[in-house]
């Protein structure tokens, strides 16, 4: 606790102490645990509720003596975490496998994954998605290519692996070629099919003489 005028303006997040007096006759001032601006966190110790306040930033937790421990809670966790290393092949054709399930695909029964991976170790995955206007409907490599096109990525795509349950490789349709054209014509793209077996491909023969961002140059 400090001592304050009573005259004086408190700080954010104090309060006076009634009949509690110093030598001076000044009333003491109590820092409380509570700032408007900051969430409020729950936490049981010893089968007692305890409030623990998370300060804004402009606040150094040591100057509030009544806080003794503090979580931020503006802390968060990238979507899209880097891998500890760089995928094999095979390992992005796994990855893509697991998309499978997450597939909407009520029309044609046909669930395909996708898995594109970024020059620094972040994958980006993606499922097929249908819409009952049958062209409204989103492949999965698209899907993964839009996730990693907003999360800041553009010219930084080395692999994609494109998965399905068929018994022939699980190829790109021409608008997927199209699609990951504009960002990564050198892009190694691995297909595969039931057995998780799979083939590897560059994507300018997949998609030979391919329109781009070039093809816009003036003569």
């Amino acid at each position: 606790m400090r001592s304050f005028p009573s005259s004086s303006p408190l700080p954010l997040g104090a309060r006076r102490l009634p009949g509690a007096l110093c030598r001076s006759g000044i009333p003491f001032v109590e820092f409380l645990p509570f700032f408007p601006v900051s969430p409020l966190i729950l936490t049981n110790v010893s089968s007692a509720a305890r409030i623990d306040v998370a300060p804004p930033r402009r606040f150094r937790p040591s100057v509030h003596r009544a806080l003794r421990t503090w979580t931020p809670c503006c802390q968060t966790t990238h979507p899209y975490p880097k891998e500890d290393h760089l995928m094999t092949d095979q390992e992005l054709v796994e990855r893509a496998f697991t998309m499978l399930q997450y597939s909407y695909v009520p029309y044609s029964h046909f669930p395909v994954g996708a898995a594109l991976m970024c020059a620094d170790g972040t994958v980006f995955t993606g499922c097929n998605v249908e819409n009952s206007a049958f062209g409204s409907t989103i492949c999965a490599e698209r899907t993964a290519l839009v996730k990693a096109v907003s999360e800041g990525h553009r010219d930084d795509f080395v692999r994609i692996a494109v998965v399905g349950n068929s018994a022939d490789y699980c190829w790109p349709c021409g608008a997927c070629r199209q699609m990951l054209y504009e960002f990564a014509p050198e892009l190694i793209v691995l297909v595969a099919r039931a057995d998780h077996s799979f083939v590897r491909y560059p994507l300018h023969e997949l998609l030979a003489h391919g329109f781009g961002p070039k093809s816009l140059a003036q003569g």
